[in-house]
């Protein structure tokens, strides 16, 4: 199959945070469908603004005395995590019996209770000691339902700053402890 003509913008995408679902340790499975069991929070009411930045592996360069050699003399070295931002507005602080998006980044309200970070051992103990989730981009074709695409970032790790103004907003950013994004589609 050649690759697709469409030019996808901000309007084809949408944002869902998952836990770590009762029967596996991540929010989707292989082929994509969610885990049984895996809570998710679609993020509404955001600027469409999602950044990906996938360094990958470090690079070693080893000069001989001070000089690059020719051929250069280059190893593969640590691996790099994956790290993203997007920006959402504020409309609700926190929620004992719903999923909120700032609740999402304390893990206080219905989330400290319904969601199990990404990197438990365990789902029904939720060991961890950092709390992780999942977030999945989504992007569809608005008017082709069969060209969907997907890119799953795991075990992130997320940390804002709100923002008063018009409208208030936060800026999420994480940072995903995977080598590189599951994507699909």
């Amino acid at each position: 199959m050649a690759e697709s003509t469409k030019i996808h913008t901000k309007a084809d995408g949408e944002l869902i945070i998952g836990g770590a679902a009762n029967s596996a340790s991540n929010t989707w499975d292989t082929s994509g469908n969610l885990n049984i069991g895996a809570p998710t929070y679609t993020v509404s009411y955001e600027a469409g603004d999602l950044s990906v930045q996938v360094p990958g592996p470090a690079v070693s360069n080893f000069l001989d005395r001070g000089k690059i050699t020719s051929p250069p003399s280059i190893r593969l070295a640590d691996d790099g995590p994956i790290t993203f931002s997007f920006t959402a507005y504020l409309r609700h602080i926190t929620d004992g019996s719903a999923t909120t998006l700032f609740d999402l980044l304390n893990n206080t309200g219905a989330v400290a209770a319904g969601f199990v970070s990404t990197t438990s051992t365990s789902n029904v103990s939720d060991d961890a000691e950092v709390f992780t989730v999942d977030l999945r981009w989504n992007i569809e074709n608005q008017g082709d339902s069969g060209d969907t695409h997907f890119v799953i970032l795991s075990n992130c790790f997320l940390t804002y700053s709100v923002s008063e103004g018009d409208p208030n907003s936060i800026s999420i950013s994480g940072t995903s402890y995977s080598v590189q994004p599951y994507a699909l589609g």
